[in-house]
């Protein structure tokens, strides 16, 4: 920070201020209590025009992250019947969205692109509400609609809750374990935050699947057919990414209980870490572990998977793992750790700001199996240990923050178990998700 500004910082600090009045322009749809309710307890603990100033900036993200408005604009004037000079009114000039919004986008990820067709019917009833129809078509013959129903339910509170209902079908296939799979189902979702900025989902989702195999394993084509889930979802996310180079890290964890009805019954759990640290320059090491656990057996379309340009490079996608005549089955039980190491480009000077281009050299260590944990302990973490798969690689990566991934890397599979799928070669991937 500059010395002019913190000479201004400090003058401002020093104005007495105080806000008399606040107002809200251009509202159409939008309620007026919501409004009242957003601007509770705000503004009440100015002391001087720098406060002021925080305040009213912080109102404005938080009227912004409504999502219903295009533009918003602030002016501060003094209030001209206060003799003391000392008041002031705030007045926002806010431009509604209009009813209807259409895009058409792409999403990537697990190295697939689909095209998106989405259109909102926003502010349904005045509370920032919004309801979405989506159609989604991906070159790998993966397609689905979605219709979703989301509303904020107290956005004035630190928690800022937020209820998601929605009904969808998709269906893809699974070219890794030769199977079609169809998916129709409901789910409610409830968003929240909890102390220390740490988010929780909870939803319930209940989902027909039906199941087509068209490869030649017998334990696949044996799954075909029809079958009904009933589970609960909890899912808590601590994401410190990019808030400074010495807090750089993401913590997950995912649950789901499936039996409240249907004809599966299972308690699935998964976690990630993952963190990054500078060392020197624009050199960093980042190192992420991730595991899941079933704690019983189910159907392949709720079983772990692993390999792939995104975890467990220098293995096709998916191809690590049991298989049955070329098909993946999957697993009940798996973890996997990755180590980076980021770099500038060999001709880019060490303090460059093109931070998005980086070389990159990994090591990937990981297993996967069913291991029963009954009886002795011991013995079955020495075998999730035990048949460990190594790989080693060197590439480049792009990537953008809160955006995608991309990585080329040239893999060396070290370490491999018998049925397992290498690709030892130049491995390209895209996603959002990595370890």
């Amino acid at each position: 920070m500059s010395m002019e500004s913190d000479n201004d910082i400090s003058i401002l600090a020093n104005v007495k201020a105080r806000v008399d009045k606040i107002t809200i322009d251009g509202l159409k749809k939008t309620k007026d209590n919501l409004m009242v309710n957003m601007l509770q307890n705000k503004f009440k603990n100015i002391h001087n025009f720098q406060d002021l100033l925080v305040e009213a900036y912080e109102f404005r993200e938080r009227l912004s992250g409504l999502g219903v408005f295009n533009r918003i604009e602030i002016t501060i004037d003094t209030n001209r019947a206060d003799a003391t000079s000392t008041g002031y009114e705030i007045i926002y000039k806010v431009e509604e969205k209009g009813p209807l919004q259409g895009k058409i986008s792409t999403m990537i990820d697990n190295n697939d692109g689909s095209l998106v067709l989405k259109s909102d019917l926003l502010n349904v009833l005045g509370g920032a509400e919004k309801l979405s129809v989506e159609y989604q078509v991906s070159k790998n013959s993966q397609k689905g609609v979605n219709v979703e129903f989301k509303a904020p339910i107290r956005p004035w509170t630190y928690y800022n809750p937020i209820f998601t209902s929605a009904a969808y079908q998709n269906s893809g296939e699974r070219p890794w374990s030769g199977f079609h799979q169809t998916d129709r189902g409901v789910h409610v979702d409830l968003s929240l935050n909890s102390f220390a900025d740490i988010n929780h989902n909870f939803r319930w989702a209940g989902i027909w699947r039906e199941i087509k195999a068209f490869g030649p394993s017998f334990q696949i084509r044996e799954q075909s057919g029809h079958s009904l889930k009933s589970s609960i979802y909890h899912t808590m996310t601590i994401d410190r990414r990019e808030l400074s180079p010495y807090l750089d890290y993401i913590v997950k964890l995912n649950q789901e209980y499936a039996g409240l009805g249907g004809d599966t019954s299972f308690i699935k759990q998964e976690f990630l870490v993952s963190n990054r640290m500078p060392l020197i320059g624009n050199i960093s090491l980042e190192g992420s572990l991730k595991a899941g656990i079933i704690n019983s057996s189910c159907g392949i379309a709720d079983r772990f998977f692993l390999g792939g340009p995104m975890n467990l490079r220098g293995f096709k996608m998916n191809g690590v793992g049991p298989h049955s005549e070329g098909n993946a089955l999957g697993a009940s039980t798996y973890w996997i750790t990755g180590l980076h190491l980021y770099a500038p480009l060999p001709f880019k000077k060490m303090n460059s700001s093109d931070s998005w281009l980086k070389t990159h050299f990994f090591l990937n260590a990981g297993n996967i199996g069913n291991f029963p944990f009954k009886g002795d302990h011991v013995k079955y973490f020495n075998n999730m240990v035990n048949r460990v798969r190594f790989s080693v690689g060197f590439g480049f990566v792009v990537s953008f923050p809160n955006f995608v991934r991309l990585e080329l890397n040239y893999c060396f599979p070290l370490q491999h178990q018998p049925g397992d799928r290498l690709d030892r070669s130049i491995q390209f991937g895209i996603g959002f998700d990595y370890v």
